[in-house]
């Protein structure tokens, strides 16, 4: 009898101790996450710039090997694949004309990931057979992509990653606005830049549902 109830309170204070233990690692970790959310994330703040100069860089453009110019065309270009391959979520492109080959081959990278990839295209530049033929393979791959023909251009050009970075600028993803136009990417994480971003890209994506995606 003594012997059980020796075992029974032993079990007890098992069970205590577990249980305290359990409590404790959850509290730990409910205060390591409150903590982790007041800490700031690491701020973006980046301008990319092409220029004339950036011609000069078509010869090694082939082998992607940069060279030391201030704004090489392929440092530049390798930035933003980069910057769209640390996409964990998702990845919203909004892009009036697109045809770099580079760009859509990180995209591909991140869908295979699982990540949720969106993209809206200008319907009149989608005629184009560079552009036409990057449309095609996302497609074909399952990356929906919608447009529409309009007498208004969808001139926009930005992505947006993971819904807290924007790429936004002057630059359409091409070959000729990356190696020899004066264009620029801006890229931020500020979140007063990135929402109106969000928003606009939303309503686009509903306005453009075709059922064709």
């Amino acid at each position: 009898m003594m012997k059980n109830m020796w075992i029974f309170g032993r079990s007890n204070k098992v069970v205590i101790v577990v249980f305290t233990g359990v409590l404790a690692t959850e509290l730990l970790w409910q205060l390591y996450k409150r903590t982790r959310s007041k800490i700031p994330s690491k701020s973006i703040n980046e301008v990319l710039f092409f220029s004339e100069e950036s011609s000069n860089c078509r010869m090694h453009a082939v082998s992607r090997t940069p060279c030391d110019r201030s704004n090489c065309s392929v440092t530049q270009l390798r930035k933003l694949c980069a910057y769209l391959e640390s996409a964990q979520q998702n990845l919203d492109v909004c892009m009036y004309l697109f045809s770099c080959e580079d760009l859509a081959a990180a995209i591909a990278k991140v869908f295979c990931r699982g990540v949720v990839v969106r993209i809206i295209v200008d319907g009149g530049m989608a005629e184009n057979s560079a552009c036409e033929r990057r449309i095609r393979d996302f497609r074909e791959r399952g990356i929906r992509v919608r447009m529409k023909k309009s007498e208004y251009l969808m001139h926009h050009k930005f992505a947006i990653i993971d819904r807290k970075l924007i790429l936004t600028g002057s630059t359409n993803w091409t070959m000729q606005a990356m190696h020899g136009n004066w264009d620029n990417v801006i890229v931020s994480n500020q979140l007063a830049l990135v929402k109106p971003f969000i928003a606009e890209f939303d309503r686009m994506w509903i306005l453009l549902t075709t059922g064709e995606d």
